[in-house]
């Protein structure tokens, strides 16, 4: 099997041009379309933003109420914790599911915010290397006091953006839950045993501290705590700490920073907090605490701290009380959970049922309700700075991605986008003929977004994408191409009621869980004796199978036949893509691609039978070419 030629040029502002592509003689995989990407994900960091500087004053407080300059601040808007650091990257051959964001991927954050009637964002805590675990993957302290470049390069570019899209950044430094970054873990940097409020770590606390407020930010050159889109420093999430550890370190930011409020990590508002004379702002998390709370907790502030609710969840009456007592208070701001952005090679990212995805309105909802809460939450954004929402913009144009096959076809969505059309041409000038739309970017996760099956064998396209969203239609995406397919590919992501194979026997569809399956919505699972036949017009060449286990591995049986010929095996060619660092407790499955060649006789029939041990299958392709 061949693949085909592509080519992907990427200009940086230097001038330089670096040009990747990909020939023939490689197996036709879109995954490689996903390690074409990440490479860009590095370059795109040395890009720095237009207009870098929009903010006048620093944030302030005086009594209960934030101010920017001499106008009253406040909020409604959303915590995006992958803003910074990306928790779930479940590209199929992924084996750590953690990576940096690309600029895209913040950018399209922001503008979502922003298009919400968002002035502020909290991202999530630090990630740190944990004692015991591989050193894989990002983090922002891989050892005692050791601090990792590229990943702080990649807050670098937040806080830089941040100005040009006028949003104020929340950075809380460590957290109570076992997460990304705990107070504990922090604590097991230093070699020995060592409580998290001994005086060795309270200095490498401060140490911390120090090296981020001092930090100089590599895009805009401006030092942290001299930076005007920092709203303030939280130390730390949901993270219970003394009042004398509290002291301390407020007094010890204040030291280093003195233009920016610093906000109680707490779980909670406490008393310590609100007779601290450097602490700033406090605040509390509802999720299955009832939005009076915020009622309880105003009466105990007295007007002494800036009170915010710092994260909520989940539902749309949940979210419009929480708004209405937010709105009517004298509560500076709320901050919903949680905003995800999209992915860098097309569709969105997703965290298991958490995930919110702007504006609302998909085939797919993380979260029940998903387009109502946006609703209010964008309503509430305006009505907390007395304005009325403005009318929904239309999306940017999308970004086409280098398109390898006709079967493959994927872009980086827009911001506001809802449904997307795909044009093809034979020439890069048009004329444009449709060839799908309607396109729902939820539908599948971090596979293709689109199979063409309008081209033919040796057939020379173009492709073209036009997003759709509640603010009307963007400009056409910059053609992709030339595209010409040496050979077809039938494409079953295995979707209810569009299924391609031709019979299947004993198998089940199933769409539980699916953050134990790298986000497969979408798969048929089976046991032995169980299998899926596909029939194709024309001879097989050879197909994959995309298939997850629940513990070690069994392996498919791949058998062809023409219409009148008896079954032949074929032996697959197995790639396992394990994880190299995950928690027991998550349970996820092991991703193993299935790759075989047909054999020399023609053939247009394929069985892949079931192993025992409860296998899924989340997407079939099909390669054959046409009879003449």
């Amino acid at each position: 099997m061949e693949g085909i030629w592509f080519q992907f040029n990427y200009k940086r502002s230097s001038g330089t041009e670096i040009r990747v592509e990909q020939g023939r003689g490689s197996v036709f995989n879109y995954m490689r379309l996903c390690i074409v990407i990440s490479f860009f994900t590095v370059v795109a960091f040395s890009t720095p933003p237009s207009n870098t500087v929009s903010f006048e004053h620093f944030i302030t407080r005086s009594g209960d109420t934030l101010y920017d300059g001499n106008d009253v601040f406040r909020f409604i808007s959303f915590n995006v914790p992958n803003l910074h650091l990306l928790e779930d990257d479940f590209t199929f051959t992924a084996t750590d599911h953690w990576s940096l964001p690309p600029s895209f991927a913040i950018h399209d954050a922001l503008r979502c915010v922003q298009q919400a009637g968002g002035t502020v964002v909290r991202i999530y805590c630090l990630r740190l290397q944990k004692r015991g675990q591989p050193a894989i993957g990002p983090k922002h302290l891989t050892g005692w006091r050791t601090y990792c470049e590229p990943t702080f390069s990649v807050m670098d570019t937040v806080i830089a953006l941040a100005h040009q899209y006028h949003i104020r950044v929340i950075i809380p430094l460590l957290e109570g839950p076992p997460w990304w970054g705990s107070k504990k873990t922090f604590a097991r940097l230093r070699e020995g045993k060592h409580r998290f409020e001994s005086r060795e770590i309270r200095d490498d606390y401060k140490h911390l501290v120090g090296y981020l407020l001092n930090r100089r930010n590599t895009v805009s050159g401006t030092p942290y705590k001299d930076d005007k889109a920092i709203l303030c420093w939280e130390t730390g999430n949901e993270m219970h700490t003394s009042a004398g550890w509290l002291t301390e370190m407020a007094a010890y930011f204040k030291e280093v920073d003195s233009n920016h409020l610093v906000m109680d990590g707490n779980y909670g508002v406490r008393t310590a907090a609100l007779d601290d004379p450097n602490v700033d702002i406090v605040s509390n998390h509802f999720y299955k605490k009832g939005a009076d709370g915020i009622t309880r907790d105003l009466k105990k502030v007295a007007g002494r701290k800036a009170y915010i609710v710092g994260e909520w969840g989940w539902s749309p009456e949940k979210t419009r009380e929480v708004i209405r007592r937010v709105v009517a208070s004298p509560a500076a701001g709320a901050l919903a959970w949680s905003l995800r952005p999209r992915y860098r090679s097309g569709g969105f990212t997703w965290h298991r049922g958490e995930g919110l995805h702007w504006p609302g309105g998909f085939a797919r909802e993380e979260r029940d309700g998903e387009k109502e809460i946006l609703a209010a939450v964008r309503k509430g954004a305006f009505t907390i700075r007395n304005l009325q929402p403005p009318p929904p913009v239309p999306p940017a144009a999308p970004v086409m991605l280098p398109v390898m096959h006709p079967s493959a076809i994927s872009w980086q969505g827009s911001a506001g986008a809802t449904r997307y059309t795909v044009e093809k041409s034979s020439a890069p000038e048009g004329p444009w003929m449709s060839v799908g739309d309607s396109i729902d970017e939820t539908v599948v996760a971090f596979r293709p977004l689109f199979s063409d099956t309008t081209t033919g064998i040796g057939d020379t396209c173009y492709y073209r994408v036009i997003a759709y969203g509640p603010g009307g239609k963007s400009r056409p995406s910059e053609p992709a191409g030339p595209v010409v397919a040496d050979h077809l590919t039938l494409v079953d992501e295995l979707l209810p009621g569009s299924e391609k194979y031709s019979i299947t026997n004993g198998t089940e569809f199933t769409d539980a869980r699916p953050w134990r399956f790298k986000y497969d919505f979408h798969r048929r699972g089976g046991d032995r004796g169980d299998f899926v036949e596909y029939a194709v017009d024309g001879r097989i060449t050879g197909m994959r199978v995309y298939a997850f286990f629940p513990g070690k591995r069994s392996d498919f049986q791949f058998r062809f036949r023409n219409d009148s010929a008896e079954w032949l095996a074929n032996l697959p060619e197995v790639t396992e893509y394990p994880y190299c660092c995950t928690e027991f407790r998550d349970q996820l499955r092991l991703p193993v691609l299935f790759t075989v060649e047909a054999p020399s006789v023609d053939c247009n029939h394929v069985r892949i039978s079931f192993p025992g041990g409860k296998a899924e299958i989340g997407r079939c392709e099909v390669d054959f070419v046409k009879y003449y």
